[in-house]
């Protein structure tokens, strides 16, 4: 079957008649056929078939019958690891393009892959639409994220994924097919946001490698936005990830969720992509990643305008139809040009309420948070909610302990604040030298410091921390006995450091 014989077929699969329903369906309701710039996906009332055009644009080339085949089996395995109950089987259809047949006569003409359809209304962009990215999904996902990439194949060092020519190449490809439109208003836009990817490769060019070397580089899902996630079970399930070309698929972990984040930025999803960001990488660790981050960022927003041009070529860059374009190019402009972030460190007893305050404060003030308590069992070996079973002074509570984690804090506070992001430092800070400490590192930054102070009763303090010893759901493991000793060495705020205190009720900060 020739290409050009492809949009005879879709038609035919698409009309009443379509061998794709069952004969009950074929009178009440006609098949829907969604175009992509590489698919086509007909919707019955029970399932989807995808199948894809015959392209070749460069990072994806579908020119033969094979290739469709092999493709449709690769989006079917790979899939499977997010969305094992959607994606059922690839289907091979025979017959003609004219007359199409599920039945097995002769050699197979085309493939689809066949998947159970949910509802349009359960996309990520349609709840996002209606402000329904609640926490608790955006915390679930972020959890599935990190889980997955933590377990995902790691690249071999010696490999070209990843590597710093092939990220170069592919961003330069995103620059150079919307430089073909000739467009005086595109080409305004794009030209600062070309100089600043091209200034911030070479800033992080050698963390790139790093990143490759120390095995960052794995089998993602390579396509996370909000149009390939679905709500399914109380729960935002990934799905159409990359499977037409390896070095798409294969690349950093916070690229892959530097697409959705960067996608959720696009559409004023602030708060959701704040609370997915900061349970990613509380998960994760993944702090380091955040030097790369912004970068990577611009990229993706450029692959969706690129992406929103191949969806209609025709397309004139002023007319309405083309929106994402500009959705996705003023996204690229905003992350290539961030304000002066804010250090804020919060202060008060365990039991205070400042976590609770660090948590609900993040998004607002659009700020990475970075938790004392996981932080001190992460460099120890302990997940978060692992009970080392510890005393105040002993095992990851020693004095070296506690100077080690404020260490970590301070140096990973540094990273974040150098590329760019408001920082929440979660501690008690009841010492004045750690607060001098990090009041410092704001200084040498050239960053704004501010602290959150959480002043509560003593005994409203004790109550809480008896009620979270039974809860045992929580990373800090402080009981009464550490209260009454952080009660003996804390050091109050002097007059001088409560001008740095900050209103609670001021929000509003830039995204990025």
């Amino acid at each position: 079957m020739t290409p050009e014989s492809l949009p005879a077929l879709i038609a035919a699969l698409s009309n009443r008649n379509s061998p794709l329903l069952p004969l009950p369906e074929s009178e009440q309701e006609p098949i829907r056929v969604i175009s992509t710039h590489i698919s086509w996906i007909l919707l019955t009332r029970h399932y989807a078939y995808k199948i894809k055009k015959s392209v070749n644009f460069g990072f994806v080339d579908f020119t033969t019958l094979e290739k469709r085949r092999f493709f449709c089996q690769e989006e079917l395995r790979l899939n499977r690891r997010f969305a094992a109950d959607l994606y059922l089987e690839t289907v091979a259809i025979h017959g003609s393009p004219d007359a199409p047949t599920l039945e097995t006569t002769g050699h197979p003409i085309e493939y689809a892959v066949k998947l159970k359809r949910f509802e349009q209304s359960e996309i990520g962009l349609e709840l996002a639409g209606k402000g329904l990215l609640t926490c608790e999904l955006m915390e679930k996902l972020a959890s599935t994220l990190a889980v997955f990439h933590n377990q995902a194949q790691r690249a071999e060092n010696n490999s070209d994924y990843g590597s710093v020519a092939t990220i170069r190449a592919y961003s330069e490809h995103n620059f150079s097919l919307l430089d073909s439109l000739c467009h005086p208003a595109v080409d305004a836009i794009c030209a600062p946001i070309r100089q600043f990817e091209q200034q911030e490769f070479a800033r992080i060019e050698s963390v790139l490698e790093t990143r490759k070397n120390h095995g960052f580089i794995r089998e993602c899902h390579g396509d996370l936005h909000l149009n390939n996630l679905v709500r399914l079970g109380g729960q935002l399930i990934p799905f159409d990830c990359i499977e037409f070309n390896e070095s798409l698929r294969w690349i950093d972990v916070i690229n892959d969720i530097a697409f959705l984040c960067m996608d959720m930025e696009a559409h004023a999803q602030h708060a959701a992509l704040f609370q997915t960001l900061n349970r990613y990488l509380e998960l994760s660790g993944d702090y380091a990643g955040m030097a790369v981050f912004r970068y990577y960022c611009v990229y993706r927003a450029m692959v969706r305008a690129k992406i929103a041009h191949l969806n209609d070529p025709g397309a004139a860059p002023d007319k309405e139809v083309n929106s994402n374009l500009y959705r996705y190019l003023a996204s690229a402009a905003r992350f290539s040009t961030p304000d002066r972030p804010t250090l804020f460190i919060t202060h008060g007893f365990s039991g205070s309420g400042k976590s609770w305050l660090a948590r609900r404060m993040a998004p607002e003030l659009a700020a990475i948070r970075i938790n004392s308590d996981i932080e001190r069992k992460r460099l120890h070996g302990y997940a978060a909610l692992d009970n080392t079973k510890r005393a105040a002074g002993d095992g990851i509570y020693t004095h070296d302990a506690t100077e080690r984690t404020y260490t970590h804090l301070h140096d990973t506070t540094a990273l974040l604040l150098r590329a760019g992001y408001n920082t929440i430092v979660d501690a008690t800070f009841l010492l004045k030298r750690h607060r001098r400490q990090f009041a410092q590192l704001a200084d040498e930054v050239g960053v704004e410091f501010k602290i959150l102070d959480v002043d509560e009763p003593y005994e409203v303090i004790e109550s809480r921390i008896k009620m979270r010893m039974k809860r045992n759901d929580e990373p800090s493991e402080a009981d009464l006995s550490i209260l009454a000793l952080q009660k003996q060495y804390a050091e109050a705020l002097d007059e001088s450091e409560k001008l740095y205190i900050h209103d609670k009720k001021t929000t509003g900060q830039a995204a990025f």
